[in-house]
C-alpha cells in the first residue's frame, strides 16, 4: 500500500513540473521551457515594418565571455514559424532583458507570425507566437512636384518614413509615363523621410506628361513590390512658336510651318520637285516631269553637258501657287544660310521630332522631320527633315533626268547635321518651308 502511494504522489508531482511548448519545430529537438525567451506584442506597426520585442530571462548573457549566446525572431507567413518556412532576425543591443528587433520590406496588409528565440550555448529556448498585420498603404504619403523648362523637368519626391516604415533596402523612382523611368540607386531608409530630385530632358515641348513617384523593393518571401504615389501632371514650357512669317535675322524671311500644316510641329503636304499638287503615292512612273527640263536656266555658260535650273517664283513652284503673296520655295543658298548662321537643336515639339532653329535676333522657327515618301514608303521620320530648294542640274545617271538639291537636317549616332550637300530624285514626295522676300 505504501508503495502504491508512493508511485501515485511521483507521477503527480512529474505532472505539476510539466508544461506544454508554446512553440513547436520539427527540426529543433531542444525547443523547451519557453521562459527563457519571451515574446512581446509588436509595436510601432506600419505598411512595411514592424518592431518586435523579446525578453531573455537567462544568466547565461552575463556569463557569456565566447559570443556563443544569440537572441532575436523567427518571422514568417506561416502560422508556425520556422527557420524553413521564414527567416531570422538576430537581436543586438539587449537592455536588461529586453531586446528589439525591426522587421522590414514587409508587404502591405499581410500578416505575419513570429517567435522569439534565445540560444544559451547549448540549447535554443522560444517564447509564444504571435502575429501582426502591417497596414494598407496611402498612395498620398508619397509627394512628388516637377518644376519644368521646355524640354526637361525637375522631379522632387517626398518619403515619410515614419509613416510608411522602413527598409533595409529599396529604391525610389519616377515614371514618367510614355516618356521614361528614373531610378535611384538601392539604398537602406535614411532618417525619418528622404526627398529624391531626379532630373530628365529630351521631354517634348509644349505637352502634358503624366507621372507618379514610387518606392520599390523585394519583401521577405522574394516578391516585388511596388508602392505608387498618386497620378500627377505636369506641361512642359511653351515655344511660342508662330505661323506665319519669322525674322530669323537672314536675307529672307522664312515660314513658320511647312506648305500645307496647320501647324509648326504637322509635316504638312508632300510635294515632287515642280509638281504643285500633293499626292498619296511618288513614283517614277507618275513623275510630271521625267525627261522633261523645268524652270529658268541660272547658268547658261557653265561648260560641259550639265545645265542648271530654278524654279523657285515660277509656275512650277507649289509654294507660289498655293499661298502666293510673295512666299516661294527657298534658293540652294538661301537653305546654306539657314543651316550656317542659326543655332539648331534636335528635339520634341507638341509630340512630334525635329529642329528648333533659333535666329541670331532669338527668333525661332520648328522644322519637324517629316522624312521622305517614295513608292509607297514614308522612311525616316523621327530624325530626318528633307524641304525641297528651288534648284536642281541635270544628270545622265538619274532616272528623272535631273537630280534636286535639298536642305536636310538629320540626328544620328553621329549626332546633328544640316545642309544642301544631298542631291535627290525629283519624283521623291518632300515637304516643302516657304521662304519670303524681304520688302
Amino acid at each position: 500500500m505504501k508503495k502504491i502511494l508512493f508511485l501515485l504522489i511521483a507521477a503527480l508531482v512529474i505532472m505539476g513540473c510539466s508544461k506544454d511548448s508554446t512553440f513547436t519545430d520539427d527540426n529543433d529537438d531542444n525547443k523547451e521551457i519557453p521562459e527563457v525567451s519571451v515574446t512581446v506584442d509588436a509595436s510601432d506597426i506600419k505598411v512595411v515594418s514592424a518592431t518586435l520585442t523579446g525578453n531573455v530571462n537567462s544568466t547565461a548573457l552575463e556569463e557569456d565571455r565566447l559570443g556563443v549566446t544569440n537572441y532575436g525572431f523567427i518571422v514568417s507567413k506561416n502560422s508556425n514559424p520556422t527557420k524553413e518556412n521564414g527567416w531570422v532576425l538576430k537581436g543586438s543591443n539587449i537592455k536588461g532583458n529586453e531586446f528589439s528587433v525591426i522587421a522590414m520590406n514587409l508587404a502591405p496588409t499581410e500578416q505575419y507570425y513570429y517567435v522569439s528565440f534565445f540560444y544559451d550555448g547549448s540549447k535554443y529556448y522560444y517564447g509564444e507566437v504571435l502575429s501582426f498585420s502591417t497596414k494598407s498603404f496611402n498612395m498620398a504619403d508619397l509627394k512628388a512636384k516637377a518644376n519644368t523648362g521646355e524640354t526637361a523637368a525637375s522631379l522632387e519626391g517626398k518619403i515619410d518614413y515614419d509613416k510608411i516604415g522602413y527598409f533595409d533596402s529599396h529604391r525610389l523612382g519616377f515614371n514618367i509615363i510614355e516618356a521614361a523611368t528614373i531610378y535611384r540607386h538601392e539604398t537602406a531608409s535614411e532618417g525619418a523621410n528622404c526627398t529624391y530630385n531626379a532630373y530628365i530632358d529630351h521631354l517634348s515641348a509644349e505637352t502634358d506628361y503624366d507621372y507618379y513617384f514610387f518606392v520599390e523593393y523585394i519583401d521577405k518571401t522574394n516578391k516585388k513590390q511596388t508602392l505608387k504615389g498618386e497620378n500627377l501632371s505636369f506641361h512642359t514650357t511653351n515655344l511660342e512658336l508662330e505661323t506665319g512669317m519669322v525674322d530669323l535675322g537672314l536675307s529672307v524671311l522664312w515660314a513658320g510651318s511647312n506648305l500645307g500644316a496647320s501647324s509648326p510641329e504637322r509635316y504638312g503636304d508632300f510635294f515632287a520637285w515642280g509638281e504643285t499638287e500633293t499626292k498619296e503615292n511618288f513614283e517614277l512612273s507618275n513623275y510630271l516631269y521625267k525627261d522633261v527640263l523645268i524652270g529658268i536656266e541660272t547658268d547658261p555658260h557653265w561648260p560641259g553637258g550639265t545645265k542648271f535650273y530654278n524654279i523657285s517664283g515660277t509656275h512650277y513652284d507649289a509654294a507660289n501657287k498655293k499661298i502666293g503673296n510673295g512666299w516661294r520655295m527657298p534658293s540652294e543658298k538661301e537653305c546654306d544660310e539657314l543651316a550656317d548662321n542659326c543655332e539648331w537643336k534636335y528635339m520634341a515639339y507638341k509630340k512630334t521630332w525635329g529642329f528648333l532653329v533659333t535666329g541670331s535676333n532669338g527668333n525661332r522657327i520648328f522644322l519637324p522631320a517629316g522624312g521622305k515618301k517614295y513608292n509607297g514608303k514614308h522612311e525616316n521620320t523621327t530624325n530626318y527633315c528633307y524641304v525641297w530648294s528651288g534648284d536642281c542640274s541635270t544628270s545622265k545617271h538619274s532616272e528623272t533626268g535631273k537630280i534636286c538639291d535639298v536642305f536636310s537636317a538629320s540626328y544620328t549616332i553621329i549626332g546633328l547635321s544640316k545642309g544642301t550637300n544631298e542631291g535627290v530624285e525629283a519624283y521623291l514626295g518632300l515637304n516643302i518651308r516657304p521662304v519670303k522676300n524681304k520688302n
